[in-house]
């Protein structure tokens, strides 16, 4: 059965390129316009969909041209690099002109929409490289930057509180596994806590909020327990592309943590709005309602057009 479904696999990806490739030739003939063209000069489409669509064309292009720029940029993201080397994205615009003969005397509207997906495309790359390098990260409870986050999460959180210690019972009063807040960040790094602290700091009365939420006798849950869990969760959606379809609407220029850490305040919010709401029985409810949000954040983001909206300042727990 394995093999009869390789091979099934294999006969559609074949008719899927054949036709594309008589379908692009068709519309080149017809409209005079190369894909990368019909895509950028779209105005039906949403910026996501325009990305998206530029990035599949780059991956399934047959030119040796464009395979070096996708190689070329992949490789500068990966290594952060795409600030210090702006140059290279101009030059693959120019190159992509002279590969597909553009005239920008005559297609003065492809330039700049083509550079935008660009930046969103290997931005969103770069994204991804940048926060996989921060989880990597372990917690040091000998450095004093990371003690000093540690410290700052505690401060927002309770503010007429003074800490004992790192090493406390207190911890377990805000969803810590432990008297020792460091070994849970294990999984996550210091992603996961970087995410928490400005969470706690930048939206500090939606966080506190939220903890007095999951200290309910009923429905409560371990706050920073289920906040390193919002970052696995919003780390993957990264890693599967699920989170273009919010960022490309939202920014047209690089991409930075902080924009990573507004969309793990968004979904912790809206997690914690669906907790509540289900009014589970008892915490061992958890891996169901996760699952439950996971999805309907897939579902929304499957919409192109969509985009993550909250505004704190003027929405109210």
């Amino acid at each position: 059965m394995y093999i009869i479904g390789q091979l099934y696999n294999l006969l559609l990806t074949t008719i899927y390129f054949f036709f594309r490739k008589l379908l692009k030739g068709f519309l080149r003939k017809t409209t005079g316009l190369c894909e990368l063209q019909r895509i950028c000069y779209s105005a039906d489409y949403s910026n996501a969909y325009r990305s998206k669509s530029v990035e599949q064309s780059l991956k399934l292009s047959k030119s040796p041209v464009l395979q070096k720029i996708d190689t070329e940029l992949t490789g500068i993201a990966l290594a952060d690099q795409l600030v210090n080397r702006w140059e290279i994205v101009e030059k693959a615009v120019e190159a992509t002109l002279v590969t597909k003969c553009i005239n920008t005397n005559i297609h003065v509207d492809f330039t700049q929409p083509y550079r935008i997906c660009l930046v969103q495309i290997y931005g969103y790359r770069q994204l991804i490289a940048r926060l996989d390098r921060l989880r990597a990260i372990a917690f040091d409870s000998d450095n004093k930057s990371h003690r000093k986050l540690l410290e700052t999460l505690w401060e927002n959180l309770c503010p007429d509180r003074k800490l004992d210690g790192l090493i406390s019972k207190q911890w377990t009063e805000i969803g810590f596994q432990g008297n020792d807040p460091s070994t849970d960040f294990r999984g996550m790094g210091l992603l996961s806590l970087e995410n928490l602290v400005f969470f706690a700091t930048v939206f500090g009365e939606y966080a506190r909020n939220i903890l007095s939420h999951s200290l309910h006798p009923t429905y409560g849950y371990p706050f920073a327990a289920v906040g390193i869990n919002i970052t696995h969760l919003a780390l993957n959606l990264l890693r599967m592309n699920h989170l273009q379809t919010h960022l490309f609407n939202s920014e047209t220029r690089l991409y930075v943590i902080e924009d990573f850490h507004k969309i793990y305040a968004y979904l912790f919010v809206s997690f914690d709005k669906l907790w509540i709401r289900s009014k589970p029985s008892s915490v061992m409810e958890f891996s169901h309602i996760r699952d439950k949000f996971e999805a309907a954040v897939i579902e929304k983001l499957n919409d192109d057009r969509s985009m993550f909206h909250w505004d704190p300042y003027l929405e109210t727990i």
